[in-house]
């Protein structure tokens, strides 16, 4: 009897810890979405006409940004991906921040909001979030339209 409830036990223990982790094919799924999802806000952005235009579609690259790094962060990657897709969702999170400064910038006109994005793209955030793409990449998976 003692070993029949250690054995049921142990396969309980067992399947909590990696029966949520998501498989390579459905981790890369999560990616290549939130790349769709990202790269239909992005140009979306490069289409405004107005300033207000400008400012909708900078919140919708943030609104994407933030969908991304939730959808990656409610998942349990792959382990050999685990500490990229942290520094992923870190680095997307941040962004969408940043992405605040150039909404602001637009207040000045498109030109300061032009050098501001620019300068957000270069940033701290859109760096860590690209060496994370890249160790995904080094590790085999297909990220799809993924680019921060």
């Amino acid at each position: 009897m003692r070993r029949l409830v250690f054995a049921v036990l142990a396969l309980a223990l067992a399947g909590c810890g990696g029966g949520g982790r998501l498989s390579k094919s459905q981790y890369e799924d999560k990616l290549q979405s939130a790349g769709t999802d990202l790269s239909g806000a992005v140009q979306q952005l490069t289409r405004a006409t107005t300033e207000d235009e400008f400012k909708d579609d900078v919140g919708g690259v943030q609104h994407a940004l933030d969908s991304a790094a939730d959808s990656l962060d409610g998942a349990t990657p792959p382990r050999d991906v685990a500490t990229a897709n942290d520094r992923l969702v870190h680095g997307l999170r941040a962004l969408a921040r940043d992405f605040g400064q150039v909404k602001a910038a637009a207040d000045e006109g498109i030109d300061a909001a032009t050098v501001k994005a620019r300068q957000v793209t270069t940033g701290a955030a859109s760096r860590e979030a690209r060496q994370a793409i890249e160790e995904l990449r080094r590790h085999g998976y297909d990220i799809g339209q993924l680019r921060p």
